[in-house]
């Protein structure tokens, strides 16, 4: 079955419709030639992406005389398949390469490439228009997106594109339909998805309900005008950036001035030139693309940003990451009284013997996190693990006068912990722990890998109460056993050979007192 050829397009003859491509032909292979001679190019991908478009623009040209000699042109549907393909192809490098090439050699590169794609573009559109719609073809399948192409290649994240205007949305605020109705054809026409509206009031419902990548804004509307629907704009932060372009007759200059003094990005006198509007959407729409693409590596930033510090605070304090982060490269501090504290889970070598090395790390894993947690509940700051023994302590690097209590809390949680662990996993696993009161020394040590650390008496005193103590039990000096009497229970173990220390009274931390009632007292 015949189809008839469309009614508004004549086919062209061979020579003229040759003369009407050679235009954006021309542009394909020169910027492309100019680019690969004067580009400083980095990228190889990119290198090779502008290879490929100019043997493609050779191709091309070899097609104008090939498949537009007056028997080919009669065979129209392969004819246009066969000059449509290099230059849909030439479309998807020029996407390929805005979505590689960062950092930009020069800011002349990415309006290069908008031009050699937008040649191409030409091109399909000619040969649609003198080729297909002429000779009552069904049309081609429509260029894939600049977006959609960009963000299969960048995966989730969305790149900077230098892509064409087809994808675009803009927003028309005009209150005169027949100004309003031309130019939205001359929008469409140029690829663009057109929305309109007649009034201010219109317009900022519009722009909350479905955001645009531009607003065309006329100044004499009625309702509220084009000034106050621009200061409005400007007033909310997500329309912060948006570009805005005034359009008004040419007495209305002093008006214009006020717009753009009040953020609109340019302007336009009516009646509105088709080439220069145009001009002036590709100049905003490229501003726009540079402002979202900031946006987009500041977001980025902030991420890797977060992402290091979350690991430095994994390993340093709060309060110590802060000032390393400030400049400060040696830090040592001397605190006159705090609570350290020694855990070791009893007989886990043996125990970890029978089981394979994931299992092991993965019980240790789950065990120390449990910990981690009852430390930041009690306030406590996580030293170190070595191998099966972990190591805290209350009042410091931040002071507090409640750190001994805060740690015997803390000790007490983690047994009661460790047996819940133990019937979840169906093992016996027991825990000694060791606690000393009194002057320690903290700091940095390392450059390459940071270590926050702790030295001094009380902190050997400290591993010494764990090391003799019975597993199942808390161990505590005979100064903060007294120390936490008045609201722990508390007993003498009796005196015991502590290394380094001599004869030394021991006591037993057994559990937390509970709070008298009046009817009690």
């Amino acid at each position: 079955m015949s189809v008839k050829p469309h009614s508004n397009w004549e086919p062209l003859s061979p020579a003229k419709l040759r003369h009407e491509l050679r235009t954006p032909l021309n542009h394909i292979v020169g910027y492309s030639e100019m680019l690969l001679e004067e580009a400083d190019l980095k990228q190889p991908a990119v290198k090779e992406s502008l290879e490929e478009i100019l043997r493609l623009g050779r191709r091309l040209q070899a097609l104008l005389q090939e498949r537009l000699a007056e028997d080919e042109v009669s065979r129209g549907l392969e004819t246009a398949e066969a000059l449509e393909a290099p230059a849909r192809r030439i479309a998807e490098l020029c996407d390929r390469i805005a979505a590689c090439c960062s950092p930009l050699p020069t800011p002349e590169f990415a309006s290069d490439i908008v031009r050699i794609q937008e040649a191409a573009r030409r091109w399909m559109d000619l040969v649609e228009r003198r080729v297909r719609r002429a000779s009552g073809l069904p049309p081609a399948r429509p260029p894939s997106g600049s977006q959609a192409l960009a963000a299969a290649e960048a995966g989730s994240s969305r790149p900077f594109e230098f892509g064409a205007l087809r994808a675009e949305r803009v927003l028309i605020a005009e209150d005169e339909e027949g100004n309003r109705e031309l130019l939205r054809r001359k929008l469409s026409r140029m690829g663009f998805r057109v929305a309109v509206c007649a009034d201010g009031l219109e317009t900022l419902r519009r722009l909350e309900e479905d955001p645009v990548d531009l607003l065309i804004l006329d100044v004499l509307m009625p309702g509220i005008d084009g000034m106050e629907v621009l200061r409005r704009i400007r007033a909310r932060p997500e329309l912060q950036y948006l570009p805005v372009i005034v359009t008004s007759a040419l007495d209305e200059t002093d008006k214009i001035s006020r717009c753009i003094e009040l953020g609109a990005e340019d302007y336009l006198t009516k009646p509105i030139d088709a080439h220069l509007l145009r001009a002036r959407l590709r100049a905003a729409l490229e501003k726009k693309r540079l402002r979202d693409a900031e946006q987009v590596y500041l977001r980025r930033i902030q991420e890797e940003q977060a992402k290091s510090e979350k690991l430095l605070l994994n390993i340093l304090p709060a309060p110590i990451a802060e000032r390393l982060k400030r400049g400060e490269t040696s830090i040592v501090e001397a605190f006159p009284d705090a609570t350290v504290l020694f855990a070791d889970l009893a007989g886990f070598t043996g125990l970890a013997r029978a089981f394979s090395p994931e299992r092991v790390v993965r019980l240790l894993d789950e065990i120390f996190s449990e910990f981690d947690q009852l430390a930041a509940r009690h306030g406590l700051e996580k030293v170190k693990t070595i191998g099966d023994a972990y190591m805290a302590v209350g009042g410091a690097p931040q002071q507090r006068p409640d750190h001994a209590e805060a740690a015997a809390r803390m000790a007490l949680g983690m047994q009661a912990a460790l047996e819940a662990f133990s019937r979840r996993q169906g093992l016996t696993l027991r825990m000694r722990v060791g606690m000393a009161a009194g002057p320690v020394i903290a700091g940095i040590i390392g450059r390459d890998k940071f270590s926050y650390d702790l030295w001094g008496d009380t902190v050997n005193t400290a591993s010494r109460m764990e090391t003799l103590a019975e597993p199942g039990t808390i161990q505590t000096t005979e100064s903060l056993a007294l120390r936490l009497r008045p609201r722990f229970s508390v007993r003498k173990r009796g005196v015991l050979e502590v290394r380094g220390k001599g004869p030394m009274p021991v006591w037993i931390l057994e559990g937390e007192r509970q709070a008298k009632s009046a009817s009690d007292a």
